[in-house]
């Protein structure tokens, strides 16, 4: 499956406006995100945006009806600042290199009350019941991300 058929499956998995929270979270946009396999085609590469003055680079590579796809690259040895995700409701998912999630209590906070390693294997959901988190790239080569956000409009 390339960038373009997952697309296209996002479309007819995610077909109108306004999805619920439900729907969003539901296993079935995981299960289709997992399916794409970043190795078996370069599709992605294209969309890829290189700025070495910042952390992370992103491109809307789709808009559908309720949904927006982005491919984000996280430079090696960068972190993203200490964010939460209120009123968004995102599906991240790993499709090169790793990621440290770092998770804090405040925003002030030094010491993360958490850290789990983000591979190609991950598929995660995100909203704003995780909290405050930060994104690193421990690595010396770029991560890169699927970032889908579904829906664009929360009920």
């Amino acid at each position: 499956m390339d960038i373009g058929q997952l697309v296209d499956s996002l479309k007819v998995l995610l077909p109108g406006d306004h999805i619920s929270i439900e729907v969003a979270k539901s296993d079935a946009v995981r299960d289709l995100l997992l399916s794409f396999d970043a190795e078996a085609t370069d599709s992605w590469r294209e969309h890829l945006t290189f700025d070495t003055s910042s952390h992370c680079t992103g491109k809307l590579v789709a808009r559908g009806p309720d949904f927006d796809l982005y491919v984000m690259m996280f430079n090696p040895g960068t972190k993203s600042a200490v964010h939460g995700h209120q009123n968004s409701s995102i599906w991240k998912r790993v499709i090169c290199g790793e990621l440290v999630e770092k998770r804090f209590s405040t925003i002030t906070d030094v010491e993360p009350i958490s850290t789990t390693v983000h591979d190609v294997t991950t598929c995660k959901y995100l909203d704003g019941s995780i909290g405050l988190h930060q994104l690193c790239n421990q690595s010396n080569d770029i991560a890169v991300t699927l970032n889908l956000y579904v829906p664009r409009h929360l009920k």
